[in-house]
């Protein structure tokens, strides 16, 4: 203690016991007890336990928290026992002395008062460089950056010292590394507000409480506490990369491990809640909104006044009223209903951290794909669970209805119109609450695809909600916008009764109470596994810099073109990231089947076949692949013959045969369009190539037109040029033995494996080919869009009844309407706009077309 010369020196182990801020290695039995019964339901986030370790074996380690508490120190006291961490042997501000065992505690009274008598109060440590002398001796010290908040119980701040400048002048003095762990203890996941109450002032805000509010956090809310271990961050590296003075590296580095506890903090709480009616005058209160009220009240020649009434009826219908108790409501419900429908949702710890690092870097955005009314709540709960704060999500204004609207919104819910291009007043304003939430940092969560997926495939993106997160990056209202690819795949979808309906011709029913009443049917049954995975997000800063022109500046043409590329590249990143799952094998190897039925073995050897392909272009599988994919691929069978799907006839000699129900093919098409872009390209080139082989150049040139045929069916990746996807696609096949290429030509090697390739599309061609066969009618009379296809479906059906079409699931609206949209894209089919967007045909087009149609399919 050479900063104390009026005082003895003493051993570093005598400086400790005086100080009695070091952990304890065991504590009394009374407390250890108490601790056993609360801390033990606390699950820390250990991610980052084996590079702690490894820290602590190469160098010093100095824990750092933003807020002192003695109780969080306590609890990372008996954390570090039990994950055999070493203990910090100091911690600024804190007093160990009535947690040791009672022997251990006497002994430190008598030391202390003893030394007091004989040579007066101890000085600060810090000031004293007792921190130093500890870390010198290679023991790790746990340090606070803040003191607590309340007007009781305060205590001033004696050291003159900065911790962290002592912490650089010893990395400089040293080579033995120092590893700094930033740490987070949250009792409550509670939001912050802005609006304070007299018991913030009196015992600390919820952020920064001070003993007494914070001991009824740990007895009330300990269950749902939330740890956070940081990666260590290399104190000599740090210094090696900086220039900056030690008094400014110190302030830097300060900078950045409150920053990084804030974020933390923020990813789990949210940030800080305003009053609503605040957050919505803000928004009438934007230039922007303003602008949009002068001119519509001069178009319509109405008041300002009259106006600006419209858009807080508009303001007030949209936007959200988001709760927490609400939430914790919700989520009591919702681990009803999901752990009664499901058998399991797989949601990954790795998945969970790609949110997290998404928003450390920005206002997270959720980019799920669309498959069912549930994904409205599953990624919410799954989320909470992962200690994230549930997002704001942009539902269609059908679910606003009473009461459903009401809970949706205080769950978080902001409602939009399924169309509002022609209402200019109504986008500016929903762009302008849009742009605040980024602003403010909510998580929020849209679907990229605007609607339910009814077969099961990526619809192409809707790009409205898009733009104006673009458009908010680009104003730069905050750091970034990272959008999260997210994933959603079903093994039963809890609606495949009404997509049937739907794909089949019928009407889709619109929302209501009665609709809402009727869910409770759900409940009596069982869905299987459901599978969450996240893809890497991405930054719309980066985006818009590899537009190379600012959107603002952006013709409409190019803008269009840029938000379709965007959009794109979030579905091929939600492709990339679907797991396959054994519903989704089974179904597209019995679907790809010609025969009634398929003997068990086969279709076990086809299923392996079919996984390791999928196995080479690196797709995710599904634990229950992952682990015994014999196994899955019967427990689905099983469940598809439950499911009325499939039969299953017992043989003597044990070939039993699994033959496909032909009216229910539509439902297993949904399951098989869940990893079809996984073999779209492929199986275009087997289609391509054909049963017989084909020079090169012939070939690229047909893949190249079934590739912009099939283009609303598949969502490709939007970076690869057609000579790439092309060489990729022969590559895999060669890979398999289907194919090999010698001296310019294709040549087929297995053509079973071929066929099977080829048999994948089936049902997307048959779907065009019904198209083409029936817009003759429209020679003797125009029909609107709609019109037509209920017309087509009827003719499909009579084509399959005839067997000129061998798929039952080729009579879908869905792919029927793509194929109407792609031939008025191709000059077959005209729309008359001045007669109501009625269409014509085009039969010299179509004969053309039909004739290259039936070539690929091998009928000319």
């Amino acid at each position: 203690m050479s900063d104390s010369p009026d005082r003895p020196a003493l051993s570093l182990e005598e400086e400790t016991e005086l100080y009695r801020s070091a952990m304890v290695p065991r504590f009394s039995w009374l407390v250890e007890r108490f601790f056993a019964l609360t801390f033990t339901r606390i699950e820390p986030d250990i991610e980052h336990l084996p590079a702690i370790r490894k820290a602590a074996s190469k160098g010093i380690v100095v824990y750092v928290m933003r807020n002192r508490s003695v109780l969080d120190y306590l609890f990372f006291n008996w954390l570090y026992m039990h994950l055999n961490l070493p203990l910090a042997r100091f911690s600024n501000g804190v007093n160990m002395l009535w947690w040791s065992p009672l022997a251990d505690a006497g002994a430190q009274i008598w030391n202390k008062l003893r030394d007091r008598l004989r040579n007066g109060p101890m000085p600060d440590p810090i000031d004293a460089g007792f921190t130093t002398r500890v870390l010198q001796s290679g023991n790790p010290v746990l340090l606070f950056l803040r003191r607590p908040g309340s007007w009781l119980f305060r205590r001033p701040q004696l050291s003159r010292s900065d911790m962290i400048e002592q912490l650089i002048r010893l990395q400089e003095e040293t080579d033995e590394p120092i590893y700094i762990v930033p740490q987070l203890l949250l009792w409550e996941r509670r939001p912050e507000y802005t609006q304070r109450s007299l018991v913030d002032l009196l015992f600390g805000e919820r952020d920064h409480p001070g003993r007494l509010r914070k001991i009824l956090h740990f007895l009330i809310y300990h269950r749902g506490a939330v740890v956070r271990m940081a990666e260590p961050l290399d104190l000599q590296a740090f210094l090696e990369q900086s220039t900056d003075s030690r008094t400014r590296a110190a302030k830097k580095l300060r900078l950045i491990l409150r920053g990084y506890l804030y974020r933390e903090k923020r990813l789990i709480k949210g940030p800080t809640v305003k009053p609503r009616a605040w957050l919505l005058d803000r928004i009438r209160e934007s230039p922007q909104v303003q602008e949009a009220i002068r001119l519509e009240a001069d178009a319509e020649r109405k008041s300002v006044a009259m106006v600006e009434r419209r858009v807080d009826r508009m303001l007030h219908q949209l936007a959200a009223d988001f709760r927490f108790n609400w939430i914790l409501f919700a989520r009591i419900l919702f681990d009803f209903v999901l752990n009664r429908i499901y058998a399991g949702v797989e949601f990954r710890d790795d998945d969970a951290e790609r949110i997290r690092e998404a928003g450390r870097k920005g206002t997270i955005v959720f980019v799920p794909c669309h498959r069912s009314h549930l994904d409205y709540i599953l990624i919410s709960w799954c989320v909470f669970y992962k200690h994230l704060l549930p997002p704001h999500i942009a539902a269609g204004a059908n679910l606003s209805f009473f009461p459903l609207g009401i809970i949706l919104r205080r769950w978080g819910a902001f409602f939009l119109r399924r169309t509002f291009s022609s209402d200019q007043l109504y986008r500016t304003v929903f762009s302008a609450y849009i742009r605040e939430l980024v602003r403010e940092g909510y998580p929020q969560e849209f679907f990229i695809e605007g609607t339910r997926s009814r077969t099961g495939a990526l619809l192409p993106p809707k790009v409205g909600l898009l733009s104006m997160y673009l458009e908010a990056a680009a104003e730069g209202v905050a750091q970034d916008v990272m959008f999260v690819p997210i994933s959603l795949s079903y093994e039963k979808v809890v609606e495949e009764g009404e997509y049937h309906k739907e794909l089949t011709g019928g009407e889709k029913r619109a929302e209501d109470l009665r609709g809402l009443a009727s869910t409770t049917q759900v409940l009596r049954r069982r869905y299987g596994r459901v599978y969450v995975r996240v893809a890497p997000a991405f930054s719309a800063r980066e985006m818009l810099e590899s537009a190379g022109t600012p959107m603002k500046e952006m013709d409409s043409e190019r803008r269009k073109q840029f938000l379709k590329e965007v959009g794109e590249h979030i579905l091929y990143k939600i492709h990339r990231t679907t797991p396959v799952t054994p519903s989704a094998v089974a179904a597209t190897v019995l679907l790809s089947h010609d025969r009634r039925g398929m003997v068990v073995r086969e279709f076990h050897r086809r299923c392996a076949f079919l996984i390791g392909f999928l196995e080479s272009r690196d797709a995710r599988f599904s634990n229950s692949l992952d682990a015994e994919p014999r196994d899955a691929l019967d427990e689905a069978l099983q469940v598809f013959a439950d499911n009325k799907l499939v039969q299953i006839f017992e043989e003597e000699d044990g070939d039993d045969i699994i033959a496909i129900v032909q009216e229910r093919r539509l439902t297993m098409d949904y399951y098989k369009n869940n990893i079809i872009n996984h073999m779209a390209e492929v199986s275009m080139v087997a289609l391509a190539v054909g049963p017989s082989g084909r020079p090169v150049d012939e070939a690229l040139e047909r893949f190249g037109h079934l590739r912009q045929l099939l283009a609303a069916e598949f969502r490709l990746d939007p970076d690869a040029e057609l000579g790439e996807a092309w060489a990729a696609a022969v590559e895999e096949l060669v890979d398999v033995d289907v194919f090999e290429e010698v001296d310019g030509q294709i040549r087929v090697l297995n053509d079973a494996r071929a066929a099977f390739f080829r048999a994948n599309l089936r049902s997307h061609l048959e779907s065009y080919l019904i198209t083409l066969r029936g817009v003759p009618v429209l020679r003797r009379e125009s029909m609107t869009e709609r019109r037509l296809l209920t017309v087509l479906q009827k003719e499909g059906r009579k084509l399959y009844m005839t067997e000129d079409v061998t798929r039952l699931e080729a009579v879908t609206k869905m792919t029927i309407r793509n194929a109407l949209r792609r031939f008025q894209e191709t000059g077959v089919l005209r729309v008359q706009h001045d007669r109501g967007g009625e269409l014509q045909v085009d039969m010299d087009a179509r004969r053309e077309q039909l004739a290259e149609l039936l070539d690929w399919m091998g009928e000319r």
